[in-house]
């Protein structure tokens, strides 16, 4: 068991903290570091007394072994009072990883008991793949945060078999005026730790708007245990914040007592920040003028948080492939056996370019899939490689079964993420030769190198240079060599318009969100040509690219000869083979 310093030392690590949790002997998780790392203040939640305002009269014996779900979950504080009170299977989840590390923590550290408590990074997406229902779900501090609230509620509602608690921020409220229900759109950060992670949110007018939403998702009664105006006195702004509680029978809440007005609060006035402070933020966020543009992280050094490799996976640990979801390519593989070789660590889900957070072993059969259908176009097109490269790698999801998998003894991977090539060069194999590269087309290798150039999601992002990229692939391979690239296209825009399961429906969710006439286009078949949509006017990763399959054949049928097109050879991607 650790001593007391231990944990205290071990708490600042993984600060800041927003729940407050005892662990044990007056050892709580308040530290004094109390900002993230762009500057932004995180308060501290006493949630013992948050929950028990919020389910007040509703428990009067605990909960009695129900199933609870928190969504968003942070530390999971709410998730220990609920264990605390008698629930049975706690599952929470957060898309930070910062926070699930802090639930791990107090899980592996208090002395009360955390047994059944599952905590994952995910966001809430990922509910559409979860078969489980829960007695009681917690969604406080997400609904505004989401780029689109009302499906991802309808998750969380469609897996609660009685209770739902919501909180949120939502539009102050005028007393000399009726609710119009609505939902409101605004932009926020996404760095920093109290934000959401995509950028566009949506703040509900008050609760006419989420009383009627909760109602068509099957919830009988709703009422309103928290409302509150707040007053903000360091920009003379008025916002708001609101809790309900929904439950599937009627009467299930008679014991509550419902607000119809809001109070108005006044919180105290942030002191300015020193000039000092704020350089001290700059200095910690990313390099600035122009490594912005073409590169990111460059002067990144924080360290890694790694997962254990796949060599040290059980058979039962395969959950995916077991239960069939797996990548319909590897389907008939010997994952076992092919993860006895793969003795490298996973990254940690902020270091996959959004792959898979969460879900380790779907990262990894992903990226076996990509390298055997590879392997198949080799094949096909009668290639041996000796010398390849895999442009835009990110930490190695393809990339790492190339190297752990086949023969091939000189391989290649770029990328403008500079984390990314740190990541390459302090966990592969010696024979591996990551190098950071800008978004300007430069391979800084001698003519007819490779044998083979791969490039997953990276056309897809490529709005200026695109045909200088091309002939630098063209200059860079052998005569005969083969690029395996990706691209969005006619089949993902389809798919986009198309049913609402579809996969490519979270891409049209992002750019809804975030593209200014987006929707419009979208009623509309792709158009013939290259298509760019940017959410941002700088940086390297400013949007998204369509390639109509007229303008591959027209423009990089100049370059190189086109061997093959393949719908969704790449999730909602399309590959385009070429040979020099």
């Amino acid at each position: 068991m650790k001593t007391n310093a231990q944990l205290i030392e071990e708490i600042d690590a993984l600060a800041p903290w927003h729940h407050n949790l005892l662990l044990r002997d007056g050892i709580t998780t308040k530290s004094a570091t109390g900002a993230d790392k762009t500057g932004q203040p995180v308060s501290v939640v006493d949630v013992e007394k948050v929950f028990e305002h919020s389910t007040a009269g509703l428990f009067p014996n605990g909960l009695e072994g129900r199933s609870f779900l928190d969504c968003a979950c942070n530390s999971a504080g709410y998730s220990f009072v609920a264990k605390d009170l008698g629930a049975g299977r706690v599952y929470a989840f957060d898309a930070r990883e910062h926070w699930i590390n802090q639930a791990r923590f107090v899980a592996e550290h208090r002395v009360a008991d955390s047994s059944n408590m599952t905590f994952n990074v995910a966001t809430v997406d990922h509910l559409a793949n979860l078969d489980d229902k829960f007695d009681v779900t917690w969604f406080s501090g997400i609904f505004y945060h989401l780029p689109d609230p009302v499906a991802s509620l309808k998750l969380a509602a469609d897996r609660t078999n009685e209770l739902l608690i919501l909180n949120t921020a939502c539009l102050p409220h005028n007393p000399d005026k009726d609710e119009e229900p609505a939902l409101s759109y605004r932009q926020e950060g996404t760095k920093q730790l109290m934000s959401g992670i995509d950028g566009p949110s949506w703040l509900p007018s008050g609760p006419k708007v989420l009383k009627n939403l909760l109602n068509w998702m099957g919830f009988s009664e709703v009422k309103v245990f928290f409302w509150s105006n707040v007053s903000n006195p360091n920009n003379n702004e008025m916002g708001g914040r609101i809790g309900m509680i929904a439950a599937r029978q009627a009467g299930r809440l008679d014991a509550m007592t419902e607000l119809t007005a809001p109070t108005t609060m006044t919180p105290q006035k942030t002191p300015a920040k020193t000039t000092q402070q704020v350089k001290t933020v700059q200095a910690a966020g990313r390099p600035l003028l122009w490594e912005d543009d073409i590169s990111s992280n460059a002067a990144d050094t924080a360290p890694f948080e790694n997962a254990g490799p796949p060599c040290n996976w059980t058979k039962e640990e395969f959950v995916q492939f077991n239960s069939g979801r797996a990548p319909a390519e590897v389907k008939e593989m010997d994952v076992c056996k092919l993860a006895k070789r793969d003795t490298l660590p996973i990254p940690s889900g902020k270091d996959r370019e959004g792959y898979n957070p969460g879900y380790d072993e779907q990262f990894w059969l992903t990226g076996l899939r990509d390298y055997q259908n590879v392997l198949t176009q080799l094949d096909t097109h009668k290639i041996s490689v000796d010398r390849m490269l895999e442009m835009g790698c990110a930490t190695g999801r393809v990339l790492r079964h190339f190297a752990v998998q086949s023969s091939i003894p000189e391989i290649w991977g770029t990328d403008i993420n500079h984390r990314h090539v740190r990541w390459l060069i302090d966990h592969m194999p010696a024979h591996v030769r990551p190098m950071a590269v800008p978004t300007l087309p430069s391979l800084p290798v001698e003519d007819n190198y490779f044998d083979l150039i791969t490039a997953f999601s990276v056309f897809t992002h490529i709005d200026t240079f695109e045909t200088s990229h091309i002939a630098e692939i063209r200059r860079a391979l052998k005569p005969g060599g083969m690029a395996y690239l990706t691209i969005t296209n006619e089949n993902t825009w389809d798919a986009m318009r198309g049913p609402s399961d579809n996969p490519a429906k979270n891409l049209a969710k992002r750019l809804l969100g975030s593209v200014p006439d987006f929707a419009t286009a979208l009623k509309h078949p792709l158009s013939s040509g290259r298509s760019d949509f940017r959410h941002l006017q700088v940086g390297p990763y400013r949007g998204i690219s369509f390639h109509s399959t007229d303008h591959i054949e027209k423009v990089w049928g100049r370059f190189m000869t086109i061997e093959d097109i393949i719908p969704n050879g790449h999730g909602i991607q399309t590959v385009v083979v070429l040979r020099k």
